[in-house]
């Protein structure tokens, strides 16, 4: 099996479990259009890549526990953040694409900080790469270790491509009410993924 056809099942497989990622970028489709929420995707991926580089290459994550803790409070804010916007949302949702430059940039930022401060995303990555070489899918070598970390971007944003696109015709389906509540929901999973974030730094402390 090609290095990049490994890669590709091992981030697509890692993006399934819901995280801040996912559940951001349904909320984010919703809230505006599929365009942003792709671009909190294209985000993700720079960062997901950087994590499955670095899985593959055999670098291990070691954070000092000032500089891990910082990360995990950074995730946490961002995360509640957004789950409050989302869970209190009463605007109405124009249903009619509308892109905009900037909102686009911030989206891909929103996404990069959002996959950066997820712990678990690199966790993942470095556990699933050890036992991609560990079963010797492909040959060590650095080219194909840098086209399996290209191809684990490619199944990470596949996966969420399928999330827009479900979102997508669900929008078509509810219409502006039905599409609210979805906002919500994912709000409310949001705050709970932040609570859990929260519980997890007062526990290290």
């Amino acid at each position: 099996m090609s290095a990049f056809a490994v890669g590709c099942i091992a981030g697509f497989l890692i993006a399934i479990p819901p995280g801040p990622v996912s559940v951001t970028t349904i909320a984010r489709s919703v809230e505006h259009d599929r365009h942003s929420a792709l671009m909190v995707g294209v985000g993700a991926v720079m960062s997901e890549s950087m994590y499955a580089a670095l899985g593959f290459f055999g670098v291990k994550l070691i954070y000092n526990a000032g500089l891990e803790t910082a990360f995990r409070i950074v995730g946490f804010v961002i995360v509640t953040a957004m789950g409050a916007r989302y869970a209190i949302m009463t605007k109405a949702v124009n249903l009619e694409p509308a892109k905009s430059p900037q909102r686009a940039k911030n989206s891909v930022w929103l996404g990069l900080v959002l996959s950066v401060t997820t712990p678990t995303i690199a966790a993942a990555y470095v556990l699933v790469a050890a036992t991609i070489q560990s079963y010797g899918l492909f040959e060590n070598t650095s080219l194909n270790n840098a086209v399996a970390a290209v191809g684990a971007g490619t199944g990470s944003f596949l996966w969420l491509l399928l999330l827009v696109s479900g979102v997508g015709r669900m929008q078509k389906t509810f219409g502006v009410a039905g599409v609210q509540r979805i906002a919500r929901v994912a709000g409310l999973l949001l705050l709970a993924v932040g609570g859990y974030l929260g519980y997890a730094i007062v526990e290290r402390l």
